[in-house]
């Protein structure tokens, strides 16, 4: 796993990083527009926790069908 997973670490840093700047963007003005801190920041968590489990399910539905498909081709 750790090899596989190292041959992908700079590109998902990368993404990570491209993130982290939006998100503090969007902290910034939340908080400019009287959000307290600690109220965006448990936002921006629970937030992104639904949308992490979002496009797992994505994933894992999208996974179903592409074997579907494959069923589907081998049975021809």
């Amino acid at each position: 796993m750790v090899p596989i997973f190292e041959s992908f670490e700079l590109e998902i840093v990368r993404k990570l990083e491209e993130n982290d700047h939006l998100l503090a963007v969007i902290s910034s003005e939340a908080v400019t527009c009287g959000v307290k801190v600690e109220d965006c920041r448990e936002y921006i968590r629970v937030s992104l926790i639904d949308m992490i489990d979002q496009i797992a399910e994505k994933g894992e539905a999208n996974g179903l069908k592409q074997k579907r498909k494959m069923g589907k081709k081998s049975n021809i």
